[in-house]
């Protein structure tokens, strides 16, 4: 799976940095703005890594470093995973940094809805998804 995802990457690398086509013509059509845009497609890289590939990269992690704390949760309670890491990264890349405390509204609710392992599935999750986050807005610094 790591290596399916680091080649699905770096491809994707090579097609934003390196020219290897001529511009597709403008057919007044969506589709070219969209393919031509690199800040969307970094932004919609960085987000997949965060909400999609985080679950099994996560889990990947607690099975092999934590083995006793590794999860066991319901697929309802790895959806509640993606959405928590989506909103983290949001508020990491689009926020200053003033609103990064915000992130803690995301762990009182994981403490309400009594999840397991509250505070070790938080910390893991807002360690990977906001250190995307803060990749994402340098990246996309970078490359305006």
């Amino acid at each position: 799976f790591l290596l399916d995802q680091a080649l699905h990457i770096g491809s994707l690398t090579l097609i934003l940095f390196f020219n290897f086509s001529r511009q597709p013509p403008n057919l007044n059509h969506p589709l070219p703005r969209l393919y031509n845009n690199n800040t969307l497609v970094v932004v919609l890289i960085g987000y997949t890594l965060s909400a999609f590939t985080g679950t099994y990269l996560l889990d990947s992690f607690q099975k092999t470093f934590f083995p006793h704390s590794a999860s066991q949760d319901a697929p309802r309670q790895a959806n509640y995973g993606v959405l928590e890491r989506t909103l983290i990264t949001t508020i990491f890349y689009f926020f200053k940094l003033y609103f990064y405390p915000s992130v803690l509204l995301l762990f009182f609710i994981r403490i309400v809805s009594g999840k397991k392992r509250v505070v070790f599935d938080f910390l893991l999750n807002l360690f990977y998804a906001g250190l995307i986050g803060i990749l994402l807005k340098a990246f996309v610094a970078l490359g305006n």
